[in-house]
């Protein structure tokens, strides 16, 4: 599970939870909340708003719609076109308009999705 976790939040699968760890886990806790907030709220543009772009990779991610991301390099180009091109599946599959913004009603689809427990390289 700890790998599992690790490989949810960026970080390098070791299977030790090290201080570092453990902050960024109460982070991503918190970043996870503050994007329903805000969400509920308005739209929010993955492009721009570098929590937001964090916290769907999270969900992506958890989802099994994306295999992993880069949490030190997340606002660079390449990376936040890996994050959006799987938040485009995502709503291609659910026959929603591909943009870059998340709305509420498109956060809860996400979050309704069933977590994948398969081993993420």
């Amino acid at each position: 599970r700890l790998k599992r976790m690790q490989a949810r939040m960026g970080h390098k699968r070791t299977g030790k939870a090290s201080r570092n760890f453990l902050m960024g886990l109460k982070q991503w806790k918190e970043t996870r909340r503050e994007l329903a907030k805000a969400a509920a709220i308005d739209s929010l543009d993955l492009m721009k708003d570098r929590n937001a772009l964090r916290a769907v990779a999270i969900l992506l991610v958890e989802k099994g719609l994306l295999k992993s991301y880069d949490v030190d390099n997340i606002m660079s180009e390449q990376e936040k076109s890996k994050i959006v091109e799987a938040y485009h599946d995502f709503l291609r599959s659910n026959h929603l308009q591909e943009t870059s913004l998340i709305d509420e009603q498109t956060l809860r689809l996400l979050i309704s999705l069933p977590n994948k427990h398969n081993e993420i390289i």
